[in-house]
């Protein structure tokens, strides 16, 4: 058929113009949506201001869900609240931002009086994921409040930064075995050639939170005996994860252990070392020379 002559037919008129009308059905709906939503976090914003600190509270938590630009500045506002919850609340919802504006203002309270506040700066920091915040969390290593001493050590991990081996390895002295353990952790994950030193200490002094926490580490490190002690290391802080780590390893006894596991806490584990739940890390494949 002839383009104008399909034009003119009745039922390809009527399809046209029902494609239309489709077209804009859906753009009406993305402008409602847009424009809700901006409604929505208009209200919201100003929710943050209300006399209510359980208001200022919810705004803040539902601004985090929103997770729109635009109400950074409105949620570092928000950090200094007079009311803990409310300030807590609005820096974890600015880790849900990722907004890299909202960096300096978060390193401002991570001394703040609650240590709730304190974990929940240090944990959007994290998630933010911006350099500048690796210095000005390295002090809360000697947090009073173990929770964030282990938090502050866990998003060390992550960052793998050198700056963070000496102090961490320091806090490898740490009283509490949960701090200890994501201390080691975060020492293995870096992968400096100075953690050798002192994470060998630790397992020759069979200290069971740092072997557990380095485990990946010691598995690379191949250390012929260290067996026992890594499986004591299992027995105690173990998890899932790390039996099964153990299960494909490559170490027959580390293998046999990590089964043993599973089956006293009820896991079901596979041997697979090309499945993606498990360790790339093989028996003395990873030896740090100095």
């Amino acid at each position: 058929m002839h383009p104008v002559n399909a034009f003119r037919c009745p039922q390809i008129r009527w399809q046209r113009a029902l494609a239309v009308l489709v077209v804009v059905f859906c753009l009406f709906g993305f402008a409602r949506d847009v424009f809700g939503q901006a409604d929505q976090v208009s209200q919201l914003t100003n929710e943050l201001k209300d006399a209510n600190w359980v208001v200022r509270l919810d705004a803040a938590f539902a601004l985090g869900k929103l997770k729109d630009p635009v109400t950074v500045e409105a949620l570092v506002a928000t950090l200094k609240d007079v009311d803990s919850d409310v300030r807590r609340t609005a820096a974890t919802a600015l880790g849900e931002i990722k907004d890299l504006r909202a960096v300096d203002p978060l390193i401002a309270i991570l001394h703040d009086i609650d240590p709730l506040v304190r974990g929940c700066t240090v944990a959007s920091l994290g998630k933010i994921g911006d350099p500048r915040a690796v210095q000005p969390l390295i002090p809360l290593l000697k947090d009073e409040d173990a929770t964030v001493r282990r938090d502050v050590a866990d998003w060390l991990a992550y960052f793998k930064d050198p700056r963070a081996v000496e102090p961490l390895i320091a806090a490898l002295k740490d009283t509490e075995p949960v701090v200890q353990l994501s201390v080691a952790r975060a020492l293995g994950e870096i992968k400096d050639p100075r953690v050798e030193v002192p994470l060998v200490t630790a397992l020759k002094e069979k200290a069971d939170p740092v072997v557990s926490g380095a485990y990946k580490f010691f598995i690379g490190l191949g250390e012929a005996g260290s067996e026992e002690t890594l499986i004591s290391a299992l027995n105690l802080f173990g998890n899932k994860q790390m039996a099964l780590d153990f299960l494909n390893c490559g170490n027959p006894e580390l293998a046999e252990a990590g089964r043993a596991w599973a089956k006293t806490y009820g896991y079901l584990i596979v041997a697979d070392p090309n499945s993606v739940a498990t360790t790339p890390v093989l028996w003395g494949s990873e030896r740090l020379v100095a």
